[in-house]
């Protein structure tokens, strides 16, 4: 076999391809950096989406939590009966009758607990309110109480009448501020807007 002879550009030749490489290389470098740059961009989109729906649903549970506050006092005092029933009347078939009755009672202690948890926080956010040397900050808790603590169930105009605006528009304000502030205290960090 014969050796070839390596295959030697010189002159104007070398600097053309050696110009032309260089332009090859600076545009893969570009386009390279280009799709990193995007690849991160989507990512972060993404993540600040993930954050924006997770917060949403914070917000939605404490407007939930809000809105079945009186439900789950209920729920308590009604097992409240429930365990007393029990207790008097031996006579269960505890086979079946157990698991539920277990059941009901762990929903229960969960129920407490949470329930021992938004009413700390109930309580230290009306101390904030009534605090405050800002009427629209007082009149939070005032439409957070009326709206969903209160045994008697108002509606919006009637609240708005209770609080001194009869403007139902002032209600809505009121209650959507004051249920960002609740979501706070309720979840912690979860629930504060990080984006």
């Amino acid at each position: 076999m014969e050796k070839k002879e390596p295959f030697v550009l010189i002159g104007e030749e070398a600097a053309a391809v050696s110009k032309m490489v260089e332009k090859i290389s600076e545009e893969v470098s570009l386009n390279a950096l280009g799709y990193v740059i995007n690849y991160f961009e989507k990512k972060e989109k993404e993540e600040e989406e993930e954050r924006k729906r997770r917060y949403d649903k914070v917000l939605h549970n404490t407007e939930l939590l809000m809105n079945n506050y009186r439900n789950f006092k209920q729920h308590i005092l009604g097992v409240t009966d429930l365990e007393d029933e029990i207790m008097e009347n031996w006579v269960i078939d505890w086979d079946d009758d157990s698991k539920v009755i277990d059941q009901i009672l762990k929903t229960r202690a969960r129920t407490e607990t949470v329930l021992k948890h938004i009413d700390n926080c109930l309580e230290y956010y009306r101390l904030r309110c009534e605090l405050s040397d800002k009427e629209e900050v007082q009149r939070r808790y005032k439409v957070i109480k009326l709206l969903y603590l209160d045994e008697r169930k108002m509606s919006h105009y009637d609240i708005g009448k209770e609080i001194g605006d009869k403007n139902r528009k002032a209600v809505y304000r009121a209650k959507k501020v004051a249920l960002v502030e609740l979501a706070a205290l309720f979840f912690g960090i979860d629930g504060i807007k990080l984006y």
